[in-house]
């Protein structure tokens, strides 16, 4: 870590990058999110990334495997693109506001949607940053292990058939159970089911949350990937002499 705090101050006469003053529009406005709930893309960020200008990276001198950090850069941006926007629909409360116009519905199904999108392209760009990163194929099976429940999930309202929705006596939309596990068997399969069917399935409101690593894992995931670019051998190889890189 002192090898990128002495690069970065070096060349920007600053302490260290920090994404409110260093961070493209994205980072600039999302930046009290991730400090909350997403703090170790900050982390990874400024050691990392960085910005070098007009939301380029800052250059590393003397490290070889550009290519490899320019993906990863990009891959994590995505997610966290996601990630805000998620945050997003949820802020808005359209998962627990009532439904008394054709137009309250659309809202509601755009937001539905757009949510599981997000979750799945989130997933996906997490697995594809930590693959270049070659943390071992133990930690990036843990991951897809840990994010499998979720995936299911998005699997089944993205390109399964429209799921029921129910409305109930506070006017909240209600949808049944997903049946993202074989001991979920009372729960909606798109693949067995059909709209009737759902009609005796226990249903749950939809109150979407991301606060809690345990229920969305991203932030415990990405923590992962910050301790393996502490043990990047390639970095550590082409890094200066004189100085100590993390």
């Amino acid at each position: 870590m002192d090898f990128f705090y002495k690069l970065f101050t070096k060349k920007n006469n600053m302490e260290e990058y920090n994404l409110f003053d260093h961070g493209d529009i994205l980072e600039h406005e999302a930046v009290d999110m991730i400090r909350e709930r997403f703090p170790y893309y900050e982390l990874v960020w400024k050691i990392y990334i960085g910005n070098g200008g007009k939301a380029t990276k800052a250059d590393i001198p003397g490290y070889s495997f550009d290519q490899k950090r320019q993906n990863f850069s990009e891959h994590t941006y995505t997610v966290l693109e996601s990630i805000y926007i998620i945050n997003q629909i949820i802020e808005s409360k359209v998962f627990i506001s009532k439904v008394s116009s054709f137009q309250e519905y659309l809202e509601f199904n755009k937001s539905f949607i757009s949510f599981f999108a997000h979750l799945g392209r989130s997933r996906d760009n997490i697995i594809k940053a930590a693959e270049i990163l070659q943390i071992g194929n133990e930690n990036v099976t843990k991951i897809r292990s840990g994010l499998a429940e979720t995936y299911k999930a998005r699997c089944i309202v993205i390109h399964g058939k429209k799921i029921p929705l129910q409305l109930d006596e506070d006017g909240l939309i209600k949808i049944p159970i997903l049946g993202t596990s074989e001991q979920k068997a009372f729960a909606w399969n798109d693949k067995t089911h059909n709209w009737p069917d759902a009609i005796g399935m226990a249903a749950q409101r939809q109150e979407f949350s991301i606060v809690s690593p345990r229920t969305f894992l991203i932030c415990r995931e990405l923590g992962s990937m910050c301790r393996a670019i502490k043990t990047i051998e390639p970095i550590r190889r082409a890094a200066k002499r004189g100085f100590e890189f993390l």
